[in-house]
């Protein structure tokens, strides 16, 4: 999405999730929504499709972009995905370690009482 944005391409949508559609802004030409089932997301993007809408110019369609830029469009989609999952992971991982720290340390505090 931000790489789509930042090289030009009109999105048509944003997405967080996926299934029918809970909520939806529109802001500027995209709009932003958030599905039902919160796994994974998408961005509809012009120049995609072969037959796309004909009242998009063509420099803003992802077919008109050099293939440098629709390769970074594309791996950085994908790329983010990995960043974000690897990013809640370590914040996930990291809970259960300072949970457990903590359990540690009161059954020490609780030892040297008896």
């Amino acid at each position: 999405f931000l790489f789509a944005k930042l090289f030009g391409v009109y999105v048509y949508e944003f997405s967080v999730g996926m299934g029918k559609r809970l909520w939806f802004k529109k802001k500027g030409d995209t709009e932003y929504s958030i599905r039902a089932v919160p796994l994974g997301g998408y961005v509809s993007l012009a120049g995609e499709e072969v037959e796309d809408d004909t009242k998009i110019p063509k420099d803003k369609k992802l077919q008109a972009k050099k293939v440098w830029q629709r390769f970074l469009i594309m791996f950085m989609g994908v790329g983010f995905n990995f960043i974000f999952a690897f990013g809640k992971d370590m914040n996930f991982f990291n809970g259960l370690r300072k949970k457990s720290y903590k359990r540690n340390m009161d059954l020490i505090y609780l030892y040297r009482l008896h």
